[in-house]
């Protein structure tokens, strides 16, 4: 006698019903993939796959069914059942299919995902590094700006030392030009006063004679 298959909810595939390990949630599985679901979690934290409530493997137990005999009934409604397994079989495959589709898109976009995390880091890092660089210019913005403002200083303090040697040296010009008119009004007064001398002396000689 074929034994009962049932699909197991983990891994989608029929197996015998004698396989199959049931919690007190009411929800079956295959043993090797129940083995594996407590082998990959935390003792104290293993929930149920399909409900999610706590369970504990100690609680699973089997379940001792056998198939029904063949009646009269069964057999005259045999082509249907075959026919309603026939499209339960493609829809399982179908879904199995779309499955498969499913978990190949995932990891794709969990690559994708991963490849727009690093992207992420890179530009994260590149903001900082410009952000860094523009703190580094204001930086020596400020000590330019700084020393502008100083040379700016320096520059109107020199104009009005300038200025005021400028103011000096007219004043020295001017009080120059009247002591050289002063001194060529003595020269001419000291020529003159020699002349005078020569002449007295050329009188005082020729009375003596």
């Amino acid at each position: 006698m074929d034994d009962l298959l049932v699909e197991c909810p983990i891994h989608l595939d029929a197996v015998s019903i004698n396989d199959i390990l049931v919690f007190k949630c009411g929800h079956g599985f295959c043993q090797p993939c129940l083995e594996e679901h407590f082998a990959h979690g935390q003792s104290n934290h293993i929930s149920c796959p399909t409900c999610r409530k706590p369970i504990r493997r100690k609680e699973a137990f089997p379940l001792f069914l056998a198939p029904a005999q063949p009646s009269s009934q069964t057999q005259s409604s045999h082509p249907k059942a075959e026919a309603a397994h026939a499209r339960l079989t493609r829809e399982l495959g179908e879904a199995k299919a779309a499955h498969a589709d499913c978990s190949g898109r995932f990891l794709e976009l969990q690559h994708e995902v991963d490849t727009l995390r690093q992207d992420g880091v890179r530009h994260n890092q590149t903001i900082q590094h410009l952000r860094d660089r523009y703190e580094v210019q204001q930086q020596r913005l400020v000590v330019e700006t700084s020393n502008s403002a100083r040379a700016r200083e320096e520059n109107n303090r020199m104009k009005e030392e300038v200025t005021k040697l400028q103011v000096e040296n007219h004043k020295t010009s001017i009080t120059l030009e009247q002591v050289l008119k002063e001194l060529q009004v003595q020269l001419e007064r000291v020529k003159l006063f020699q002349g005078y001398v020569e002449q007295y002396k050329h009188k005082v000689v020729s009375s003596s004679c």
